[in-house]
């Protein structure tokens, strides 16, 4: 998942003055807006697969609860960078999803440490319990 997303953000993020010319020979300043975008895709590409670990797992409260985190430092941010227009609300995204990183990094951490194994676990932790 993240390793497509980064090849093809990579791509996007690298034709993006390109890219933002085919709408128009003014719209190539804006290229920014393009990266800051694929970034994210990348950045979200990356959260997913722990994000649906948690909600397949019964964590639901947990992910409303991160949701929330997120939505509160992408309005904070989409407020403070609403100056810089489409930019602002890509950058806004972008700042979100790296924040959100954190407590989803501690708490898959944290659960992965409690499965034992220390690198992979899942709903199915269960299954192994059964088996020890």
């Amino acid at each position: 998942n993240g390793t497509i997303a980064l090849v093809a953000g990579g791509i996007v993020a690298f034709l993006s003055p390109r890219l933002m010319t085919a709408y128009g020979p003014a719209f190539e300043p804006y290229h920014v807006c393009l990266i800051y975008a694929a970034a994210t895709a990348f950045v979200g590409a990356l959260q997913m697969p722990t994000t649906l670990l948690f909600t397949s797992g019964s964590k639901m409260r947990l992910c409303a609860l991160l949701n929330i985190g997120w939505a509160l430092v992408y309005a904070g941010g989409a407020w403070l960078l609403a100056d810089l227009g489409a930019s602002g609300i890509c950058l806004a995204f972008l700042i979100a999803y790296l924040y959100h990183c954190i407590p989803l990094s501690i708490f898959a951490w944290s659960e992965c440490r409690k499965v034992g194994t220390g690198a992979t676990c899942g709903p199915d932790k269960h299954v192994h319990e059964r088996h020890a």
